[in-house]
């Protein structure tokens, strides 16, 4: 019992000699809190707010201090975080010292009751040894407590460090950006005032404008009614032109068809009589015939051709019609021509005849050769025009152009060449004929003991002959008029 006594009286000296004070108790008293992980307290919700570990009646005085909840800048609320920061810093430092002077103080009672205590029992120093081991190792978990926050508030020191150079440079920034748009809202003043010192002379050229395009509006509406006025007189005109040419056309049907009735279908009786007649009447008498139709290409108010086919865009076949007129067709003569032919004096109009359709040969090769020419002429305009194009769509349509041409070139070209084979067949013919006088008694002789058989075949033949023909010439003129 007096052992027992003795070292309890012993470790409440020693408890006495080597107690801190009553400060730095509590700061370490503090410290041990902080290492437990409590709530952010609801009264303090900004950084700014000031903490310090002291005891309960100092948390009475702070109370007191007024914080402000509401920064007005951030530049403040960086600053008053700094402070605080660097107060913790402090403290945590403090604690430290405090620790490692508890440990080193401890070990210094761990070797003084070790040299006093080796003669009491081993109970009492199971005890000490149990206690300084406690207290080792609180001190060491609040030294690794302290040294994790002092870490922690050295990274929020420098997160802190760089916020601040942040917002200087974001500082800088927006006074720079400020005065760029200041020199910006001046400069688009002096432009808004340009512009529309611009924009009202646009106004005034458009205004003028305008009104110099209702000017010529009222001109260029004026011009096309005259214009309207003269095309519908020109139409009355063509209106009337056509009207004349058209009772022209009836008349001349009209003449051609009276001519045709007036001409007396011939009878046997009446051809025994020109036989008779024929022996005794006189040679003017005999050569004497009725009018027939003569072409002249100069008033076909068209080009013709040699081709005998029926035409595309006509319904009547007009190239046949014209063969007949040209090549003076039996069926368009009258009877007295017909029955004269038979006689012997028709042989001097044989010659007149063959003469005549030299000459309409010789005016149509002209006619070819001179629309041959036109169309060459008109190919090297088209030349030109290629040459001189710029787009490639104008150059197609003119090279198809071209293309059409030659091949109208080459058939008039063939049609020239077929005239020209056709001349010279006749003149052929007609050598012979006067080469050969003989040979044309000859045929009129045979010519002569035919008559009566053609004379009577031919007034059924020629009725369906002049309807064809009457057929043709209206289907012609309803095609011109067309």
């Amino acid at each position: 019992m007096e052992t027992r006594s003795k070292t309890s009286v012993q470790v409440s000296t020693r408890d006495k000699k080597f107690r801190p004070p009553p400060e730095l108790s509590g700061i370490v008293s503090g410290s041990m809190s902080l290492s437990s992980y409590t709530d952010y307290p609801a009264h303090r919700p900004f950084i700014n707010t000031h903490m310090h570990h002291t005891t309960r009646p100092q948390h009475s005085n702070r109370a007191a201090s007024r914080s402000k909840a509401f920064p007005e800048t951030s530049s403040a609320v960086i600053l008053s975080a700094l402070r605080n920061l660097q107060e913790k810093f402090r403290r945590l430092e403090l604690e430290k010292r405090q620790a490692e002077f508890s440990l080193h103080s401890l070990g210094k009672d761990a070797s003084n009751t070790l040299l006093q205590s080796e003669s009491p029992a081993q109970t009492n120093g199971q005890r000490d040894t149990e206690r300084k081991a406690n207290c080792n190792q609180v001190l060491i978990t609040h030294l690794a407590a302290a040294e994790s926050r002092c870490e922690k508030l050295e990274r929020q020191l420098d997160h802190m460090k760089r916020m601040l150079r942040n917002t200087r440079t974001e500082k800088t920034s927006l006074l720079n950006q400020q005065a760029f748009l200041e020199k910006a809202t001046a400069a688009d003043q002096r432009l808004d005032a340009i512009s529309e010192y611009a924009q009202l002379e646009k106004l005034d050229q458009l205004e003028q404008e305008y009104l110099s395009l209702t000017r010529t509006q009222k001109n260029a509406e004026i011009k096309i009614r005259e214009l309207e006025r003269k095309l519908q007189d020109e139409e009355h005109q063509r209106k009337l032109i056509e009207d004349k040419a058209d009772q022209l056309q009836a008349g001349l049907e009209s003449n051609r068809m009276l001519l045709q009735s007036v001409s007396p279908f011939p009878s046997v009786r009446q051809a025994k009589e020109k036989k008779s007649n024929s022996k005794i009447s006189s040679p003017e008498q005999l050569t004497h015939t009725e009018p027939h139709y003569r072409l002249c290409l100069r008033d076909v108010p068209f080009v013709t051709g040699t081709s005998v086919g029926c035409s595309h865009s006509v319904r009547a076949n007009v190239q046949a019609v014209l063969s007949l007129l040209k090549c003076h067709h039996p069926c368009l003569c009258n009877s007295r021509v017909l029955a004269h032919k038979a006689s012997p004096p028709e042989s001097t109009s044989s010659p007149s005849s063959s003469s005549v359709n030299g000459e309409e040969l010789s005016e149509l090769l002209q006619a070819l050769q001179e629309e041959l020419r036109l169309m060459s002429l008109e190919q090297d305009e088209l030349k030109r025009q290629v040459e001189s194009s710029v787009s490639e769509e104008e150059r197609r349509d003119l090279r198809r152009e071209q293309e059409r041409l030659l091949l109208k070139m080459e058939r008039k070209g063939e049609q020239i060449s077929k005239l020209h084979k056709h001349k010279c067949q006749i003149m052929k013919l007609r050598k012979e004929a006067k080469s050969r006088p003989n040979s044309g008694n000859k045929e009129r002789g045979s010519s002569r003991s035919r008559p009566a058989r053609a004379v009577k075949d031919q007034p059924g033949e020629r009725r369906k002959r002049n309807l064809r023909l009457l057929k043709d010439m209206k289907a012609l003129q309803a095609s011109l008029r067309t």
